[in-house]
C-alpha cells in the first residue's frame, strides 16, 4: 500500500512488470491492476506459484525465471511482453539482490523502478549505474508501512476479493502440522499457510 499508493502510484494505462511471484509480488500485481494498469507481467517462480497466480486472475502474462536455464533469454521474453520497449513501471518484489540489475533492464526509457522486496539485507549486487542516468530512470524505494496503510488495505479487500480468487492462494493446515506448513511455504509449494485450531 505504501509503495503503490504513495511512493510510486500506478498510472492509468501503464504496462507494469512485477518481479517475484510470492505474496508480496502477487499483492503488487493485484494492486497494479486495481489501480488501472493496462497490462501486468508477472515474472517469478517456481512454476506452481505462477500457475496459482494465473488461476487467481492475478497478472496477464506469467513468466518463469526461477526455473530458467538462461535468465537472459527470459528477460528478452519479458521485454517482448511489454512491446519491446520495456515497462512504464517495474516493481521488484523478489527479495533477491540480483533481481535489481535485471529489473532495471526491463524499464522503458524515462520509466520507473520501484524496489519493495529488499526488506531484509540479502547482500550486495552488481549493476550499471550508467543505465539509470542514460535512460533517465526513476528509482524509488519503499520501506515499511503505517496503521493508515493497513486501514486502506482493509478498505480495498472487497474490491480485491471481487476481482481475484484470493481464497485459492490459501492452504489451511491444522496447528499441529505447523512444521509441514512452514516447510511448504519455504519450498514455494504453498503461497499462504493458515492455521485452523
Amino acid at each position: 500500500m505504501h509503495a503503490l499508493f504513495e511512493r510510486r502510484p500506478v498510472r492509468l494505462g501503464e504496462t507494469v512488470v512485477v518481479q517475484g511471484s510470492g505474496p508480496v509480488g502477487l499483492a503488487a500485481a493485484a494492486l497494479a491492476r486495481l489501480s488501472g494498469a493496462a497490462k501486468v507481467v508477472l515474472v517469478g517462480g517456481p512454476e506452481q506459484r505462477l500457475r496459482l497466480a494465473a488461476k487467481a486472475g492475478i497478472g496477464d502474462v506469467h513468466i518463469d525465471i526461477a526455473g530458467a536455464a538462461d535468465p537472459q533469454q527470459v528477460l528478452a521474453e519479458v521485454l517482448a511482453a511489454t512491446g519491446g520497449h520495456g515497462a512504464d513501471l517495474v516493481i521488484e518484489c523478489a527479495g533477491v539482490p540480483a533481481a535489481v540489475a535485471q529489473g532495471l533492464s526491463l524499464v522503458r526509457r524515462g520509466g520507473s523502478y520501484l524496489v519493495i522486496g529488499q526488506y531484509t539485507d540479502a547482500g550486495d549486487t552488481m549493476l550499471n549505474p550508467h543505465q539509470i542516468v542514460h535512460r533517465q530512470l526513476d528509482v524509488v524505494g519503499s520501506w515499511a508501512f503505517s496503521g493508515a496503510h493497513v486501514i486502506e488495505y482493509v478498505r480495498l479487500l472487497p474490491a480485491l476479493t471481487e476481482s481475484f480468487d484470493l481464497a485459492g492462494l490459501v492452504t489451511v493446515f491444522p496447528l499441529e502440522a505447523h512444521a509441514e506448513a512452514l516447510a511448504r511455504v519455504g519450498d514455494g509449494s504453498v503461497m499462504k499457510a493458515v492455521f485452523a485450531g
